[in-house]
């Protein structure tokens, strides 16, 4: 682990284990990792592959709200950009005015596949997430997210990250994990996430054998053993996780349930089976009632958390000042509602 000097006032990064159990697993394979990613050094597996040493970040998107400052805020971090888009809006219009504007080595790869659910299915997404690996150049391999925003300045700037990675030892695989500060209904508030180290590895060292698989509710990476992990207790970047629009809510609260039953006969796109939950769980047919259900389930995970305000990132502090969604609370400070779903309680 690399450790490193923060300011007293912020907050502790963790990783987000689930039982002691997978603490003491978890260290085991840490030194695991370690001992054998002297392999490639003493020539028991091949080298890493000889490339620039610069990163190639990954971005998967559809009809993604937040792309143009998420874009903007890695201008500088990314050498190239491989962005394998499926929306069905003006998002790969956004993407080339993004890469004209800041001149940004964009990389974009639009699927002309017709895309009918607002989420894709684990495969098709696995497919998109390989694409993009294929055309990476780069030693470093960044997996980023559309609705990822990276700060640019100050003790956060993403560019410290850079500087890290590209001075690890070119003879040895690793696989990085960073810190990121979640956020949740609007740019003020988090859930039980919050602040932490995030599970899914950030960046890692490319190779040829990385690949993206099905794991059913999610896609994962399988790293072979001589991978060294890293983790930078640091925050880098805010994951505005639910800052999305209303209907947004409600079907990431079952998309993945969806991936996971796998009944694409019966339900072959999210709406359908968000329909179907709806009915089941709550009696209800109406996609305007699951969305204030769907919100006030989240409302009730929700901690006031004014921290942009002090911390912001440069591509989001236009946005602090009129933000697009914001929470509404009534005269006890109780959470009421949202600005654009209006009051529910």
């Amino acid at each position: 682990m690399i450790r490193m000097n923060v300011p007293s006032d912020y907050p502790e990064l963790k990783v987000p284990f689930k039982s002691p159990y997978e603490v003491v697993g978890w260290r085991i394979m840490n030194l695991a990792r370690y001992c054998f990613s002297f392999l490639p050094r003493f020539g028991f597996v091949r080298s890493p592959p000889r490339r620039p040493n610069g990163v190639s970040v990954i971005v998967r998107s559809c009809n993604d709200e937040w792309i143009e400052p998420s874009l903007r805020s890695i201008r500088d971090f990314a050498d190239e950009i491989i962005v394998v888009d499926v929306s069905t809006d003006d998002t790969p219009m956004r993407v080339r005015r993004v890469a004209e504007e800041e001149g940004l080595n964009i990389k974009l790869i639009h699927m002309s596949i017709p895309l009918e659910s607002l989420m894709g299915d684990t495969e098709t997404y696995v497919y998109h997430s390989n694409i993009g690996l294929r055309y990476a150049k780069y030693r470093w391999a960044v997996i980023w997210d559309p609705d990822f925003v990276a700060y640019t300045n100050g003790p956060n700037n993403i560019m410290n990250l850079k500087d890290i990675l590209l001075n690890l030892d070119p003879k040895i695989y690793y696989r990085v994990n960073v810190g990121f500060l979640y956020l949740d209904g609007d740019l003020f508030h988090i859930g039980p996430e919050g602040f932490r180290i995030r599970r899914e590895v950030f960046a890692f060292t490319w190779s040829p054998r990385i690949k993206f698989y099905d794991a059913g509710r999610f896609e994962i990476i399988k790293f072979p053993l001589y991978y060294r992990r890293i983790i930078i207790p640091k925050i880098y970047a805010v994951h505005l996780v639910t800052v999305k629009n209303a209907k947004y809510i409600l079907y990431r609260k079952y998309w993945t349930d969806w991936r996971e039953n796998r009944d694409f006969q019966r339900f072959p796109t999210v709406q359908d089976y968000v329909r179907h939950r709806l009915k089941t769980d709550y009696g209800i047919e109406s996609e305007q009632e699951g969305i204030k259900r769907a919100f006030m389930e989240l409302a009730s995970r929700l901690t006031k958390f004014e921290y942009l305000l002090k911390y912001c990132p440069e591509e989001l502090k236009e946005e602090i000042k009129e933000p697009r969604y914001k929470i509404l609370y009534d005269e006890d400070g109780r959470i009421i509602g949202r600005n654009d779903i209006g009051r529910i309680l």
